[in-house]
């Protein structure tokens, strides 16, 4: 997931960096100082975790949704939809994975529709 990114070069002497953030809800601000190659290498393995997290959250929506389609069990469409509901949180609010994927999915539209040839009147 990227952040937001400042390139900063300190002097080699000691440096002091003073960061205000101010907000009336509660919110996660991961700050890190790194080089790029550290930074690239981070990334890389929270894409994975967080792949592995989702594929097997997506798992047990999956075998909660046959295991209420088999038994006819609508416990198990309830769980499944709550499991599916704090995943979908968790994606649009902590991680911002949502928000990132739909403009990804935007940009690509766009990118390949007609729309970008039509002109105005």
């Amino acid at each position: 997931m990227s952040y937001f990114e400042l390139d900063v070069n300190f002097p080699v002497e000691a440096s002091v960096l003073l960061i205000r953030v101010e907000s009336p809800d509660p919110m996660v601000i991961p700050f890190y100082i790194r080089n790029i190659e550290e930074r690239y290498q981070v990334l890389t393995v929270e894409s994975f975790r967080y792949g592995i997290v989702y594929g097997a959250i997506m798992a047990l929506i999956l075998y909660n949704l046959f295991l209420a389609v088999s038994l006819k069990s609508s416990e198990n469409l309830l769980y499944s939809l709550y499991i599916f509901a704090c995943m979908l949180m968790n994606i649009s609010s902590y991680t911002g994975h949502l928000i990132a994927g739909l403009l990804f999915l935007l940009m690509f539209l766009l990118l390949n529709s007609n729309l970008r040839n039509c002109t105005t009147l």
